[in-house]
This record gives structure tokens, C-alpha cells and sequence, in this order.
């Protein structure tokens, strides 16, 4: 085994990483998942493994003694991140020893290493911890030390850590090693999280249509869209020991040496181009192209970037919750996490996944995405700027649900049961559009998806209100889907929800090959051709239950129901009012002078070809019938 020293201290430009072991660790609020290798209530010692002398000592020339160790030892993570380790040495991990040792004389060994990294932290080198000073590579804490250890190995699973009490001469040359404790880590293969991210990236932001360049320019637009700024004061990056540790891949924190390498990990998965170059290693005119992947493509060059061009978000440094390593049942340890001896979870026959939906805010589960049945999982909800908690809810595959237990302090647990679970939170924003907060008066309080700082608050609130939409059904939660494109069958929903449901024959859509009497909108389409609110495309037998409607789309079918009216407004004052079809013009310059469409807050524009979404058709609607 070898021992290399990580220092924290800034690399020069000039150096160069392998693109794969760079890393972009993101800050977040102080929080600590504690592990205790022995029991919390005292420092009891813990009991040596009976193991065999490693081959690594005896080529050292130390000793390995049976004895017990002198001094007691409990081990703490206070990043968050529970048991699992990145198997390839660059993803730091960061520990309390807690110790009556008056010298940090101990480290943390793994048989099967093939390079073991111990950080060479220095005083000051957290924003979270009022260190004591240094004592070897480790940070003098109260009641112990801040270690930082990472291991490159080619083990995966389940594995144990040892931890070895020193004895050394009065120069510092260690002449003994005693086992003085042991843990169980998981250790994750690095390569494996490597490449599916990059598959589930390219799937997400890209389809089989597009060519190389057009994958590549979508993704780069839709990382940079959620890239999430790393926080620093004063143009101090932010550096905390409660951070959790993640590739930095995964950490949408990228800067400007990790945007490109990104990138050009996802140019050679894509394939097609010629040449794919990462710009942070060129000396010319360095400054202003960086942080670009280049690709060639067809004999021209093409620049990427994942991250944005600007300086990072800022958070003063006094505002950050310091560790209090003195009280480990202060909040910051308890706000995660309930103490459990590690190798617990070993226990457990069967581990079950642990899935969270939130689309407007931060929830994290203390200890990973999986937990065995019987255990207790902590969850911390992270509320934005001018956020507050709406609710959460614990989901099983079959709809039942578990009950959270509250601690007052946005974190809850609840008892793993024998079956994968998904907790679903729900964020209001206190910035509302309009009278209603968001509260549990509120009529769309239950959508997990309706923010009520959102533009549209108030017009989907009168929507489900009166019944003229409703949300989705089958889903675990209510969900509504502002963002979703509406399409044919709810607008004839719409319009059948607001003459009231009348009697009708749904058979009456047997006339359309692509509808059934049997589907949720047979009535609502029957109703909507038998009355003439809506039809079926022209000169054929399709309705097109399924098809998107266009902005322009549902001023005529609106404008059709108001009794074809002449038209006010001006189409010439939106940048684009002539691109509005010829059929809808007319109808469209009605639906602009009553106010009914308006064009982008942002850009001005009438869009009258872009799909409808459904909250802007509530908001639509709604000014119609007012």
C-alpha cells in the first residue's frame, strides 16, 4: 500500500487532471450524518478485530500488536453521505474522530487499496469548524479530530475499514500499530456512476432525431439552464466539512476546468465528430476560451460550455452554522441523522430504494437511496429564498402511506417498512402571485407541482376551484402539469366542464377512428361535436385526442364559441403578430383585445404557433369567462 498527501491548497492553472478525476464538490447548509463506531452514550473502547498481520506491515517493518488499543475512538461522517465511497481515490471524505488520544497517533487503513490519500487539512481550511490547529494531517476539534481520507481501490460492495492507534518514537517515526476499531464502508464503482450519468444525460436532453450537433447544443443549454452556482464570499469559494461528496459530474457546481471536461466526456459518447478538445489546457488566449469543449464536426469547429459565464452566487460567510464538535447533540448533528452503530445495516438481510420528488425545492435523505426494512431514515427538507414546507408525504407502490415523525427543525424520520418507498415534498413561495399564499386553503395546495409564487397561481386556483381542470389521475400525487402541452381532448374537457357535464351519447365519437367510447374524454369530445364547440380535422375521421393545440389554435376555438365577434387589437404591436396564420387572424386579434392572450413577459412575443400549455389555457380560460 502507498500513502500520498492531498493539500487543499488552490492547483495552478498550469497543472494538469485527468478529466475523469476532477472534482467540483458542492456547498450546502451545515449538516452531519454521525456514525458512531461504538456506542453514543460513552466513550467505551472498541473491542479489536481478531485479524491477521496485514502483508503490508510486516514489509514496513511495524509491528502489529494484539493488545487493546490505549485510548478510545468513535467515528463520525460529517458529510452526509452515509457509507458509500467512490472507489477511485478522488472523492474526499471527511470524518470526526472523536478520542480521549491527546495526539491524532491513528489512521485509517483498507486492505485492499491500492493508494490510500490522507488530506493535509490546515487551520482555516473549513468555513463550518473553529479548529484548535493542526496535529499531523488532521484538524484539532474539541473532543478529537477532522480527518480527510479517500481510497483508490479496485473493490466494490460492502467492506471493511480498520483503524489503527500509532505508537511512535519521540523524532514521530511510528514503531506500532494497534487495531484499535473497525467499519463497514460500500464502496461504489466511480467508472460505473461515470458512464451511466453520461448515458442519462444524453437521454434526457437529446432524441433520436437529432444530429451530433444538435445533441450537443441541447445538452449544453440544459445543464447550463440547471447549473446550480457554488457559493463563495467575497470571492472566497465556500469550502465545509458538512459538504457532501460527490463526482463532479454529478455536482452541477462546474467551473472553469469541470464544464469542459463534461462536455467533452459527452462529445465522445455522442460520437461523430473528428476531433473533440477540451480548451482548458490551451496556452493561447486562455483567458477568454477556457472553459469550452470544442468539437469538428463535418470539417467546421463548435464550442460548448456547461456552466455559465459569470461570477458564482454569493452567502456571507457569518451566516454558516459551525460545527459544534464539543455537543453532538447540538443541531447540527442532530438535524440529519440519529446516531447508530456502524455495521448495523449489515444486519439487514434486504436493502430497498428511497426515491424523492420535489419539483421547487431540496430534500436529502441522511445515509444514501436505500435502507433496510426496520430502520430508521432521516429526511431533511431545504427550503429556497422566501420558501417555506408545504407538506410531505411517504409513498408505497401500492398508494399507502408511511408516517413521518416531525422533529420541528425540517427534518423527519420514519421507519423503513419491508418495500421501496418515494417521499414526495412540496415548496410554497411566499413571493405569490396573487392573494392566496399557498397554504392548506389553498385550492391547489395538494398539487405537488403548482408553485404559488408562480405567474399562473392564481388562474389554475380558479380552474380547479370551480372544476373547469382537474389534475391527473393515477398519479401517486395530485399532480396538475403547468408545463404540460395541452391537447385536444382537454380542451374539449374544458369546454364540456364549463357548460356543466350535460347528458350526452359518447358513442357519438365511434364517427373518429382514433377515439374510443370507453377513454375519459369520450363524453367531453362527443359533447364538444355534437354542439359544435369543437370538430374533428376537416376531411377526414380523426379527431386527434392526443395532438398538441397551438396559442392561435385555442383563440379560434374560443373565438368560435364567443359567436365569431370582430376583433380589436393590434397584431402589429408584438415583434411577431405577422406570423399569425390567416386563418386565425381575425380570431386572434379579438382574443388580443379582450385580453385573453397577452404576449411573453420577457420577450414581448405573441408565439401564436408555440403549443399551449395547460396553465396558460387556465389562465386563458379564465379571463374569458370573467
Amino acid at each position: 500500500m502507498q500513502l500520498r498527501l492531498n493539500s487543499l491548497a488552490p492547483r495552478s492553472r498550469a497543472i494538469t487532471l485527468i478529466a475523469s478525476a476532477l472534482l467540483a464538490i458542492p456547498a450546502l447548509p451545515a449538516i452531519a450524518l454521525a456514525t458512531p463506531i461504538v456506542n453514543e452514550g460513552s466513550l467505551e473502547p472498541a473491542a479489536p478485530t481478531a485479524v491477521g498481520t496485514p502483508t503490508k506491515l510486516a514489509a514496513d517493518g511495524i509491528g502489529l500488536t494484539a493488545s487493546e488499543p490505549q485510548y478510545d475512538y468513535q467515528v463520525y461522517y460529517l458529510d452526509g453521505f452515509g457509507n458509500t465511497w467512490y472507489n477511485n481515490g478522488e472523492v474526499a471524505r471527511y470524518m470526526y474522530v472523536r478520542t480521549n488520544n491527546p495526539s491524532a497517533d491513528f489512521d485509517i487503513s483498507f486492505s485492499q487499496s491500492k493508494m490510500e490519500y490522507s488530506y493535509a487539512l490546515q487551520p482555516g481550511s473549513f468555513d463550518d469548524v473553529e479548529d484548535q490547529g493542526q496535529s499531523y494531517n488532521c484538524l484539532r476539534v474539541p473532543g478529537g479530530y477532522v480527518v480527510g481520507c479517500s481510497i483508490e481501490t479496485d473493490a466494490t460492495g460492502p467492506q471493511t475499514l480498520e483503524l489503527y492507534e500509532l505508537t511512535r518514537t519521540d523524532s514521530g517515526h511510528v514503531t506500532n500499530r494497534t487495531l484499535a476499531a473497525t467499519f463497514t464502508v460500500n464502496f461504489v464503482d466511480y467508472n460505473q456512476v461515470l458512464d451511466k450519468w453520461i448515458d442519462d444525460t444524453i437521454d434526457r436532453y437529446t432524441n433520436p432525431g437529432m444530429n451530433p450537433l444538435d445533441q450537443m447544443q441541447s445538452i449544453s443549454d440544459g445543464l447550463r439552464e440547471e447549473f446550480d452556482y457554488l457559493l463563495n464570499d467575497d470571492r472566497h469559494l465556500l469550502n465545509l466539512v458538512t459538504q457532501q461528496p460527490v463526482p463532479f459530474f454529478e455536482s452541477m457546481h462546474w467551473q472553469s476546468m469541470t464544464s469542459p471536461a463534461v462536455l467533452c466526456l459527452i462529445a465522445e459518447r455522442i460520437g461523430g465528430f473528428s476531433d473533440v478538445h477540451n480548451c482548458y489546457y490551451d496556452t493561447e488566449n486562455w483567458d477568454n476560451m477556457h472553459f469550452w469543449c470544442r468539437v469538428t464536426y463535418e470539417g467546421e469547429q463548435h464550442y460548448y460550455m456547461a456552466c455559465p459565464d459569470v461570477e458564482t452566487g454569493q452567502l456571507d460567510r457569518e451566516s454558516i452554522e459551525t460545527v459544534d464538535f464539543s455537543n453532538t447533540s447540538s443541531p447540527v448533528f442532530a438535524a440529519v441523522l440519529d446516531y447508530k452503530e456502524v455495521g448495523s445495516r449489515d444486519d439487514q438481510t434486504a436493502e430497498h430504494a428511497i426515491s424523492t420528488v420535489s419539483p421547487n425545492g431540496s430534500v436529502y435523505v441522511a445515509g444514501g437511496n436505500t435502507a433496510a426494512a426496520g430502520e430508521t431514515v432521516a429526511v431533511t427538507l431545504t427550503p429556497g429564498e422566501d420558501q417555506s414546507i408545504a407538506w410531505l408525504i411517504i409513498k408505497l407502490p401500492d398508494g399507502s402511506e408511511v408516517s413521518p415523525t416531525s422533529d420541528g427543525a425540517n427534518r423527519w424520520t420514519f421507519v423503513m417498512p419491508e418495500s421501496d418507498v418515494t417521499v414526495f415534498a412540496k415548496f410554497t413561495n411566499a413571493d405569490s402571485s396573487c392573494d392566496c399564499d399557498g397554504g392548506s386553503s389553498c385550492p391547489t395546495h395538494s398539487f405537488i407541482d403548482v408553485d404559488a409564487g408562480a405567474w399562473y397561481h392564481e388562474a389554475v386556483d380558479w380552474a380547479v376551484e370551480g372544476g373547469t381542470m382537474k389534475g391527473y389521475s393515477g398519479a401517486p400525487v395530485p399532480t396538475f402539469g403547468p408545463e404540460d402541452t395541452l391537447n385536444r381532448a382537454q380542451v374539449a374537457t374544458i369546454l364540456y366542464n364549463l357548460a356543466g357535464n350535460p347528458d350526452v351519447d359518447s358513442s357519438l365519437v365511434a364517427q373518429f377512428s382514433d377515439c374510443s367510447a370507453g377513454e375519459w374524454y369520450a363524453e367531453a369530445v362527443a359533447w364538444s361535436v355534437f354542439t359544435g364547440a369543437f370538430s374533428g380535422y376537416e376531411g377526414t375521421d380523426k379527431f386527434g385526442p392526443t395532438d398538441s393545440i397551438s396559442r392561435e389554435q385555442m383563440a379560434v376555438v374560443l373565438w368560435r364559441r364567443a359567436g365569431e365577434p370582430m376583433g380589436t387589437g393590434k397584431l402589429a404591436d408584438f415583434p411577431d403578430g405577422s406570423s399569425v396564420s390567416p386563418w386565425a387572424r381575425e380570431a386572434m386579434k379579438w382574443a388580443v383585445g379582450e385580453g385573453l392572450i397577452t404576449g411573453y413577459s420577457d420577450t414581448g412575443m405573441l408565439a401564436p404557433g408555440s403549443d399551449l400549455t395547460r396553465a396558460q389555457a387556465a389562465a386563458i380560460v379564465m379571463r374569458w369567462t370573467k
